[in-house]
């Protein structure tokens, strides 16, 4: 030891604390079915963007971003978000959320994306994972399109101006919200006019319509 100071031993297995923003894809639109009366209404999805961190979380930490229209998604079109801002992780907690919501832009849509990139942190820390997609599927209902529920379970959707040669089917989303886990279900595949029909194990929560081709 050198006099008048001390020299520290850096662990043989030492990790670094790291910031970093993870991915999320969505259903641009999405109707409500847990009753008979909501089953055709359009609702509209929101992107959800989970920004963290690794080791200590002593003290908050923030992460600022910039959105990048690079993937077909418009902001201010099929979103709606400021171009750049702040997630700030509070003491005491690893992740915070940012929602961005989605928008009724009246066009039915292939998959586009947007990204989420990483500008920099409040306080001096590692990035990792600096770059997130926020990718969403299209699906506006068409007017000839209409649901019919089938008592929490089961859900029929009948369309009668489709395409001669369009391949579709309902897409059902299953699950149990009070304990946070669902799961995708794809209906029967139609071709031009016809009825699609689902069936869930547990309530179904939305849906929507997929088109193949």
């Amino acid at each position: 030891m050198v006099a008048g100071s001390f020299l520290a031993a850096v662990p043989a297995h030492a990790t670094t604390a790291e910031a970093y923003v993870q991915s999320d894809v969505t259903e641009q639109y999405g109707v409500s079915c847990t009753s008979a009366a909501t089953c055709n209404t359009i609702t509209t999805g929101t992107e959800v963007f989970p920004f963290g961190r690794t080791g200590s979380t002593t003290s908050a930490l923030g992460i600022y971003y910039k959105i990048v229209d690079n993937g077909g998604a418009v902001n201010g079109v099929d979103f709606s978000t400021p171009a750049t801002g702040e997630v700030i992780i509070p003491a005491g907690q690893s992740t915070e959320n940012l929602s961005v919501p989605l928008l009724d832009s009246g066009l039915f849509d292939t998959y586009v994306y947007f990204t989420v990139e990483i500008t920099g942190t409040t306080t001096p820390i590692t990035l990792e994972n600096t770059t997130a997609t926020g990718g969403f599927y299209g699906g506006n209902i068409p007017s000839d399109c209409s649901f019919t529920w089938g008592g929490g379970l089961s859900l029929a959707l009948g369309c009668t101006a489709r395409p001669p040669t369009q391949v579709w089917n309902i897409e059902a989303l299953c699950g149990f919200p009070l304990h946070g886990m669902f799961g995708g279900t794809a209906g029967t595949e139609v071709t031009g006019d016809g009825t699609s029909t689902v069936t869930c194990t547990s309530t179904i929560e939305t849906a929507s319509l997929d088109v193949d081709s």
